[in-house]
């Protein structure tokens, strides 16, 4: 049994059953989240994301774990941005996501020639009606709903910038597709293993405001913007080609074949 930990907050025992919120609510969430902690006991490997995660699951279950990067295809070059500027949030259209705040990001920046584009699937009908009334208030700013996995990496690859606003994350894979395709990201919360922080491939900005000056920060320096995705692409491929991610998987089943 190999269990793969897909975000942080399965890295903590009361975070996977969330009984307060799930008791009457979700009951069957209740069922997976105990199947889940069985899962993580009983595993014979347990892969992270990161060593973030590696460190919480011996902190908080005293599991161990291996680090197995995520992984995509290196798309070829050249990517082509869009004018004017394009700025993209991709994910699925729920509370713990905050798109309302990348829609307040497009109400700060309504004075410069950008688009924003906010994209993503909706779980919650009441919810998603309430976003599409403030983007509707916005000329600059557009919501498309849910599209394919191949219309997200386009929309990328003509992107100058990818914004995440999520409370908690794991290692989200629309960095890396914006990153393969020279597009740098912007984060409040997300910065697994400070990865953005430390290779300077976009911001880690810890707060809605600072993120709003970041962003016009990189719309106004457009040289240190494209420096930026340049080194974006070229860390995507060195840590996480899926050639040598799954070869990586391909050598740790192997080996738990063979015990």
């Amino acid at each position: 049994l190999v269990i793969g930990i897909s975000m942080n907050d399965n890295c903590y025992k009361n975070k996977i059953l969330n009984l307060d919120h799930n008791f009457l609510s979700y009951p069957s969430k209740i069922i997976d989240g105990y199947f889940t902690l069985q899962g993580i006991e009983k595993a014979d490997l347990i892969i992270a994301q990161t060593e973030y995660q590696q460190t919480l699951l011996k902190k908080n279950f005293n599991k161990e774990s291996i680090i197995i990067p995520n992984g995509l295809p290196v798309p070829k070059p050249t990517f082509k941005k869009e004018e004017p500027p394009l700025i993209s949030w991709i994910a699925n259209i729920k509370p713990l996501k905050k798109p309302e705040l990348f829609i307040n990001l497009a109400e700060k920046c309504r004075d410069l020639n950008v688009k924003f584009v906010l994209v993503g699937r909706s779980s919650r009908n009441s919810y998603q009606k309430m976003l599409i009334q403030k983007t509707k208030k916005l000329s600059n700013i557009e919501y498309l709903g849910e599209i394919s996995f191949e219309r997200t990496n386009e929309l990328l690859s003509k992107s100058i910038l990818l914004v995440n606003t999520s409370v908690t994350e794991g290692f989200s894979n629309t960095y890396l597709q914006a990153w393969m395709r020279e597009t740098p990201v912007i984060t409040i919360n997300c910065d697994p293993d400070n990865i953005i922080k430390n290779n300077k491939i976009g911001f880690h900005s810890g707060s809605f405001k600072k993120m709003v000056d970041d962003v016009k920060y990189l719309i106004e320096n457009k040289v240190e913007l494209k420096n930026m995705g340049k080194k974006a692409r070229e860390y995507a491929i060195k840590y996480h080609d899926i050639e040598k991610i799954g070869n990586e998987y391909l050598y740790v089943f192997e080996r738990l074949i063979k015990k």
